[in-house]
């Protein structure tokens, strides 16, 4: 537990997989509900321009688009569906566009989602027209020419390139019938060797954020915190992933 509490310095609002595990082993009995399978079938827009301003949107009409099952992508990696890199190996394209719908019915609807996801090199992704994930992306005024502010790597750590990169998303987002989830990966440079994108997403009833309140303000908090901060190095600032703890309490 100290270890996982620790794992909370990690930045941006992905979660920490000692935490996910440790949620995971403590409610067993109540596996999370698969929602979109990692092979899934996706429409995608791969042709190195604007798809649409409004192509991220449940309305959007992807007439044009084209469709297969992930994993998306090229270089050799595991890709069934081969991306498109636009013919110019000193200039590829930087971005492509992924959209799902898929159906919830209330049985299925959670409080919290988890989205396991695979890219190379930056991922925007979106529910129902809400922006949910942003990772090695600028925040705003992002186009197809857009490169990623980092690379995915291919060595492991939190930015591999080849394992999935755990994702919360608020399950309020969700609706009954219909949902729309879209996704954008872009590279770093037009010169890269590959390029991926995968999603899986799960539904649970188990809150994170509540199950770590409970952890550090149980009987036993004071101990855990000060074990954790034990483990951490001392050149770091112990806020303890302030997104997450301060939302908690």
């Amino acid at each position: 537990r100290p270890y996982a509490i620790a794992s909370l310095i990690e930045p941006n609002s992905n979660l920490s997989n000692l935490i996910s595990k440790l949620i995971e082993w403590e409610n067993k009995e109540t596996p999370p509900v698969t929602i979109i399978k990692p092979d899934s079938s996706w429409f995608y827009y791969d042709k190195g321009s604007n798809p649409g301003d409004e192509w991220f949107q449940p309305w959007f009409l992807n007439k044009d688009w084209s469709k297969g099952i992930a994993k998306f992508g090229y270089g050799g990696d595991g890709e069934i569906t081969q991306l498109d890199d636009g013919g110019d190996l000193g200039n590829k394209n930087l971005a492509y566009y992924f959209r799902k719908s898929f159906e919830v019915s209330k049985e299925s609807k959670k409080p919290f989602l988890i989205a396991n996801v695979v890219r190379d090199d930056g991922v925007i992704v979106y529910l129902n027209g809400t922006k949910v994930i942003t990772d090695n992306m600028p925040t705003d005024n992002i186009t197809y020419l857009t490169p990623a502010t980092g690379t995915a790597a291919p060595n492991g750590g939190p930015n591999d390139e080849k394992n999935p990169k755990r994702f919360l998303i608020d399950g309020d987002l969700l609706e009954v019938g219909t949902n729309v989830i879209a996704a954008q990966v872009h590279q770093i440079h037009g010169q890269s060797s590959d390029v991926a994108f995968q999603l899986e997403l799960l539904a649970s009833d188990a809150n994170p954020k509540n199950y770590i309140k409970e952890l550090i303000t149980g009987i036993n908090g004071e101990m855990i915190l000060e074990s954790a901060m034990k483990i951490l190095p001392s050149s770091i600032t112990i806020t303890l992933s302030a997104n997450w703890l301060a939302s908690s309490i």
